[in-house]
């Protein structure tokens, strides 16, 4: 079995604390406005980051994921070296009383260009390669891609950037929009085959209605 998946209608996050815990919310495209699911699940991520803090628990990260794809090339550099929080995430630190530079940003673009060094020096050998693509086995009797031509896709990003987690952190909770799910499941998944990934993760899953739906751990293997 290459991964180990309990699905859970709820969590009680706060019991799951621990030394060297990261927590991701708020994920959110460069272009676009900050909706309230994005935003619900920032503050929720925040505040689970507030209190691993006054717990005392040691090496606590919060992450911000972002989907800069849509900055052109030539600008990017500059953009995240001048790169503010949107208001209403920096609104909810102010709130919390967390300072700005305790947000760990991650860019889209660095995770598929890591992916994309990854697969050219190391990686080829654990995938098939489609005219479409290239392929994890997988549990399906065709694989998952995790390219288009030799561009990684969300799977192979969102497997990049957990193993960055697992080489960091013992604990990985996460606060997504409904909408992601795929992309956050299938990136454990792929971070377990390509990568070997063992930590374990709570992906949790808020709907329009501003709570959570479900939530999937993938247990630590």
């Amino acid at each position: 079995m290459v991964d180990d998946i309990t699905v859970m209608q709820d969590c009680d996050f706060e019991a799951l604390l621990e030394d060297r815990t990261v927590i991701e919310g708020g994920h959110y495209t460069i272009d676009q406005d900050i909706d309230d699911v994005t935003l619900w699940t920032w503050r929720r991520a925040a505040a689970l980051y507030r209190l691993a803090c006054e717990m005392g628990l040691r090496d606590i990260g919060l992450t911000l994921l972002v989907e800069d794809f849509h900055v052109p090339a030539e600008d990017r550099m500059s953009f995240r070296q001048n790169y503010a929080l949107p208001k209403p995430h920096s609104q909810v630190l102010t709130e919390l009383g967390i300072a700005t530079d305790a947000v760990d940003v991650v860019w889209e673009v660095q995770l598929r260009n890591r992916a994309h060094g990854d697969l050219r020096r190391r990686l080829k050998s654990k995938l098939t390669k489609q005219p479409d693509g290239y392929y994890v086995p997988a549990t399906s009797a065709t694989g998952r891609q995790v390219t288009e031509g030799t561009t990684p896709v969300c799977n192979f990003l969102m497997a990049r950037h957990f193993a960055d987690k697992d080489a960091k952190y013992a604990l990985s909770i996460n606060f997504h929009d409904y909408r992601w799910e795929c992309q956050a499941n299938g990136g454990v998944i792929v971070s377990r085959l390509l990568y070997g990934t063992k930590i374990p993760v709570y992906n949790a899953y808020a709907t329009s209605l501003l709570e959570i739906g479900f939530v999937v751990k993938h247990h630590k293997i």
